[in-house]
Formats: structure tokens, C-alpha cells, sequence
């Protein structure tokens, strides 16, 4: 990749700019670069902070996914112990219509959950996308003389969606 121009870093500093209350939780010496990556995850937070609620309505989707996710091999060993009150024999079609009414409640669960995530997504990279446009359409002619038009153009598509991949799919990944 190439080194960013002064003029070009001028355009992207009002969308890197977001104000953060730092606080020490302890003591303890930091690796290098653990502020700066701390830094990046408050920022890229903030630009989803307008879509909080559909955010939570996606974790509330990964977490019922992934609860009823343990509960296959739970409720499995329950009845093979015959602990659930009938013998696997007898109780066999109870069973799958246990297991498969789970199934059917965690498929919802994770649809929300992929749902949420991709809107908030693409609404991150919209609002990110209108933001960028507007600091690049703000700059001077001498800007537009120094810079390529198609590494703005790269900028504007692909990085956009490195955000997005962060706060959907990462996100969603990390938890």
C-alpha cells in the first residue's frame, strides 16, 4: 500500500476523531499497542452506537442460539439415563419433537441474531460512506491534483467494508 498523502490524511482525521473517557481498571503495564487497538474498538463502537438497539437485539439472538446449542447434548444424555421420565424406547418421537422444536427455536435465534448484525453493518458503512464523501468533497482543488482518484474511489469501497466486516462478523465471532 501507499503512504498516505498529508492532504489525504487531513480528509479522514474528522471521521477518526471521537471523543473517549479513558480509565485504568489497574496497575499492571499494557503491551504495545493494547491503547491504540483500544483506541480503534471505541471508535468503531461509536459509529453503532446509533443502532444500540438492534445491536442488542442481535446479541439476545446469539445467546439464545448458543444456550439452546448446549442443550442438544444435555437433554440427549438425559434420555439415554431415561433421567426425563420415559425409556428411549417409548419416549423415542417425544424426543424428536423435543430436539426438533429446539432446533427450529435456535435457527430463529441465529437468523435475528445474522439479521441484526448485517443491518447495523450496513448502516455503520453508509453513515461511515456519507461521512468520508463529505470530508473528500471539502477538500481543495490541489487536494484532488495530488491524489488518484481511483485510490479515493478503493478508499471509499473497501475500507468501508472492513468496517463492516469488523462490526458484524468479528464482533459476532468474539462474543
Amino acid at each position: 500500500p501507499q503512504p498516505r498523502l498529508a492532504s489525504e490524511q487531513r480528509a479522514l482525521t474528522p471521521l477518526m476523531k471521537v471523543k473517549v473517557k479513558s480509565t485504568s481498571i489497574s496497575n499492571t503495564k499494557e503491551r504495545p499497542g493494547a491503547k491504540a487497538l483500544r483506541s480503534v474498538s471505541y471508535r468503531v463502537m461509536s459509529l453503532a452506537r446509533p443502532q444500540l438497539s438492534t445491536l442488542v437485539w442481535g446479541f439476545i439472538g446469539l445467546a439464545g442460539g448458543s444456550g439452546i446449542n448446549l442443550l442438544f447434548p444435555y437433554i440427549i444424555g438425559k434420555a439415554l439415563n431415561e433421567e426425563l421420565g420415559f425409556s428411549l424406547t417409548d419416549g423415542l418421537p417425544v424426543l424428536m419433537g423435543i430436539l426438533f422444536l429446539l432446533f427450529a427455536i435456535q435457527s430463529l435465534c441465529f437468523y435475528v441474531r445474522h439479521f441484526c448484525f448485517y443491518a447495523v453493518g450496513h448502516h455503520i458503512v453508509a453513515s461511515l460512506r456519507n461521512a468520508l464523501y463529505r470530508a473528500i468533497m471539502e477538500q481543495d482543488i490541489e487536494f484532488f491534483d495530488r491524489s488518484k482518484v481511483g485510490d479515493l474511489l478503493s478508499r471509499l469501497a473497501s475500507d468501508t467494508q472492513v468496517v463492516q466486516r469488523a462490526v458484524t462478523v468479528n464482533v459476532s465471532v468474539a462474543v
